[in-house]
């Protein structure tokens, strides 16, 4: 199965990450990528795309360790 995240959306979305992002748009990134690991099945692959106001300026291969999670 292939996932693709609107990263930007599921922030603002979700409570936790929304306060999160409102002191620290750095950290709200890095724990939806940490999220997104955590969730992971083995034969899943994970897209999280950050676009939109505050792009992240690189593009990440994901976490290390986590071969199956791209972040773009």
């Amino acid at each position: 199965m292939r996932y693709l995240i609107d990263a930007y959306n599921v922030i603002h979305a979700l409570p936790s990450l929304r306060a999160i992002a409102d002191s620290n748009i750095d950290s709200a990134r890095d724990t939806l990528i940490e999220m997104a690991a955590r969730l992971l099945e083995p034969d899943a692959r994970v897209t999280v795309v950050f676009d939109g106001q505050g792009v992240m300026t690189d593009t990440e291969p994901g976490l290390p360790g986590v071969e199956n999670l791209e972040v773009v």
